[in-house]
């Protein structure tokens, strides 16, 4: 990623795009690290707390954060649409 922001990436493109990444390549947890909830359904955060998917902008003092999101290939991708589309900083998958 230095070489891409080095050639102008913002940094919260890059923070996305990594995690993402970690997400998809199996070696680390993340996006990996959930658990089945009480039902057996395996739910996924991304969250200000969970340092691995986190997404903030610390120009604009905004976060975007996730919980209990289930069938979502990138956490962190879903944590950035709350960030940049909406005036919320944390959203959750209503309780069934």
């Amino acid at each position: 990623m230095s070489s891409q922001l080095a050639s102008g990436l913002a940094a919260i493109d890059a923070v996305e795009i990594a995690v993402a990444e970690m997400e998809d390549s199996g070696l680390f947890v993340a996006g990996r690290g959930s658990a089945p909830n009480a039902a057996g359904v395996v739910e996924m955060d991304a969250s200000i707390m969970d340092m691995d998917a986190s997404i903030m902008d610390g120009a604009r003092h905004r976060a975007g954060a996730v919980c209990a999101l289930q069938g979502v290939a990138s956490p962190v991708g879903a944590a950035r649409q709350v960030l940049e589309a909406t005036p919320r900083a944390s959203i959750a998958r209503p309780w069934a």
